[in-house]
C-alpha cells in the first residue's frame, strides 16, 4: 500500500506538474491549457484496446467535441496570413 501511495502520489503527481510546466514553456499558456482536455479523450481511446471498452454514442460526441475544441483553440486550423495582415 505504501508503494502504491508513493507511486501515485509522488511520482505521478510530480511528473504531471513538471510535464505540464514544460508544456507551458514550449507551447505557451493558452495552447497548453487548450491541450489539457485531450487527456480525457486519450483515456477514452486507450480504453478501447486495453479494456475492450467501446464508448457509447454520448461519449463519442464528447470525444469529437473536445477534440474539435482543442483543434480550434490551438490554432492548428487557421486562415493563411495575407501580406496585408503581416504589416
Amino acid at each position: 500500500v505504501l508503494l502504491q501511495a508513493v507511486l501515485q502520489g509522488l511520482v505521478a503527481g510530480v511528473a504531471g506538474i513538471v510535464l505540464y510546466g514544460i508544456a507551458i514553456d514550449r507551447l505557451g499558456a493558452s495552447r497548453a491549457a487548450a491541450v489539457s482536455p485531450l487527456s480525457i479523450v486519450l483515456a477514452a481511446l486507450l480504453a478501447i484496446p486495453v479494456l475492450n471498452e467501446i464508448p457509447n454514442p454520448a461519449a463519442w460526441i464528447g470525444i469529437i467535441l473536445a477534440t474539435s475544441g482543442v483543434v480550434l483553440a490551438s490554432g492548428i486550423v487557421s486562415r493563411p496570413r495575407t501580406d496585408e495582415a503581416r504589416m
